[in-house]
């Protein structure tokens, strides 16, 4: 696979180089991050990304799930896990949220977020794997992400690991490409497994999964909402 550093930036304009180099199944975490580091920092992600529901709608789904999940959002603490250069944490601040912290491995990423004033503190590190984040058990009133589950992206251990850092009774909120649960092989027949045995052990519930359209150009996604019990 081409380095990052040799990528010509007007690549990154390119749907389809996207969907090919950052969505494939034998990417790993840390090419995915230096791609990331160089999308960001080239200053188009936000530019092809934002505000095009039939190419990237993910933010609508996010928003209609975060919308009335609480009622006073000036008294909660959200996580946007995987924020990269803040899209989803707008998506937040303009809905009322008001103390939102945002977790990302791509510093370049997280370089372009802060600038955007939205977020209370940032955590630069991966989520998943053996090492826990140093966030302590049960921190925050939700925990969202969009897009974060995907080839390369997070690994399934951090799942649990989100999990771990939402209060009882708070929620874990997740847009991906529903795909995703069958043609990546970190997610194949583990993912829905995972959940459904989290399920059982009175760990969480299910409180919606929504089908969307357009999560990434013609690919539909899932939005679902677990709460923590």
């Amino acid at each position: 696979m081409q380095n990052d550093e040799s990528t010509p930036k007007d690549k990154w304009n390119s749907y389809d180089f996207i969907e090919e180099h950052l969505f494939n199944a034998e990417l790993s975490w840390e090419e995915s991050q230096r791609r990331y580091d160089q999308w960001a920092r080239d200053g188009s992600y936000d530019k092809i990304l934002g505000n095009q529901p039939t190419v990237y709608n993910a933010p609508l789904a996010f928003h209609d799930g975060m919308i009335d999940l609480f009622q006073d959002k000036t008294a909660v603490r959200i996580l946007d896990v995987a924020c990269g250069t803040g899209l989803s944490g707008q998506v937040l601040h303009d809905l009322g949220y008001t103390n939102i912290d945002g977790l990302d491995a791509s510093a370049g990423s997280i370089e372009i977020a802060r600038k955007k004033g939205i977020y209370t503190k940032f955590h630069n590190c991966k989520i998943g794997g053996d090492t826990p984040v140093p966030i302590p058990d049960n921190t925050y009133d939700a925990a969202c992400m969009s897009g974060a589950f995907a080839p390369g992206h997070l690994p399934l251990s951090a799942l649990p690991e989100i999990i771990r850092i939402i209060k009882p009774g708070g929620y874990f909120m997740n847009c991906m490409r529903e795909e995703f649960f069958t043609s990546v092989p970190e997610y194949a027949n583990k993912f829905l497994p995972l959940l459904e045995s989290m399920v059982k052990d009175g760990k969480i519930r299910q409180v919606a999964w929504t089908i969307y359209p357009h999560h990434y150009l013609n690919n539909d996604g899932v939005r679902m909402i677990y709460q923590k019990l």
